[in-house]
């Protein structure tokens, strides 16, 4: 205080500045109350870490069963899935085929691998005895099968002969399909053609006797087989003329090529078409075909003043081939 008195004594003396001592030199300057009430800090929070349970320490993270394949320069990427094609069950059917039969190739393909495998194909070279030729073919499946799905091929033909049939098998032989092995995409199956038996009945047809004219009705069976018939079995003809009834005739054993004829001999007394038919009986279970067993066909009764010719087959066959003479029927069978 003392310093600023000396100051105005000066400042009036050096410039004529009114000694009167000012207010704020007068009053003692207090500091001013802060507006801001302090208040009391809230405490702490105190954080309590519990360890983990031993089991929860010791997992780790899965490990992927997809191993990375090395890029160039060091970087890995996931390898890309691949399919496994490989055959399943393959059957025949029949179990037993005979000769001249349809027979029916099931095969089942199974896919293996990871990935899918895109419309697959199979290739078929079925392989008989000698005389019947081995033709590929092909098989294509317009699906893609996913990791354990399958799919069943079927190939149906004809077993002309009896013997040894071998049936070659491959699966994607194109290797159109990515797959994690190529080595088990061929197989082979083979089944056996037993020998059988097989009989045809032909007849006489299209004759044209004059009415009360006698005619000899003629009805020949033939095994085109390449087994006798059975001697234990029953084999038998119907043979049924219009106008003059059914009878039955017993026939013997027939050897393969071989035939056994029956004949009728009838007149009419009307004139008109009269019906014939025959019918092969053979209760034995080794015959190819039992549908080629029946024939039908006809004579026509005239009047005498009527045309003898006829342009109607002479024989008609069970097998659905007819002949205009019996030398040319006996060529055939």
């Amino acid at each position: 205080m003392k310093l600023q008195r000396f100051v105005l004594v000066v400042m009036t003396i050096a410039f004529g500045v009114s000694t009167a001592t000012p207010a704020w030199a007068a009053e003692t300057v207090k500091p001013a109350k802060s507006s801001i009430v302090e208040t009391q800090k809230p405490p702490k929070l105190q954080r309590t870490i519990k360890p983990l349970p031993a089991k929860a320490r010791e997992l780790k993270p899965p490990v992927s069963t997809i191993s990375p394949a090395p890029r160039p320069g060091g970087a890995m990427e996931p390898r890309i899935l691949e399919a496994d094609l490989q055959f399943g069950v393959i059957s025949v059917t029949p179990q037993n085929p005979r000769e001249g039969q349809q027979v029916s190739l099931t095969i089942n393909v199974m896919n293996y691998g990871e990935g899918p495998a895109y419309q697959p194909e199979l290739i078929i070279t079925v392989t008989g005895p000698s005389g019947v030729p081995a033709i590929p073919v092909p098989k294509k499946a317009y699906v893609t099968l996913t990791k354990n799905q399958g799919i069943t091929f079927t190939h149906t033909f004809l077993v002309p002969k009896h013997g040894n049939y071998s049936c070659a098998l491959v699966i994607d032989q194109s290797d159109k399909i990515a797959e994690t092995n190529e080595n088990n995409n061929q197989t082979t199956f083979s089944f056996p053609v037993m020998n059988s038996v097989d009989m045809i009945v032909c007849i006489d047809n299209g004759k044209r006797p004059p009415v009360f004219g006698s005619r000899e009705i003629k009805a020949v069976v033939k095994n085109i087989g390449s087994m006798a018939s059975n001697h234990a079995a029953e084999l038998k003809l119907r043979f049924y003329v219009e106008g003059k009834g059914v009878n039955f005739y017993d026939l013997p054993s027939i050897s393969p090529g071989q035939n056994h004829t029956i004949t009728r001999n009838h007149s009419w007394s009307t004139s008109g078409t009269k019906t014939i038919t025959a019918k092969v009986i053979y209760t034995w279970q080794d015959e190819t075909n039992t549908q080629n067993n029946e024939v039908s066909g006809s004579y026509f009764v005239r009047l005498p003043h009527h045309d003898t010719y006829s342009a109607d087959p002479r024989v008609k066959c069970s097998t659905n081939v007819n002949f205009y003479s019996w030398a040319d029927c006996d060529s055939q069978y």
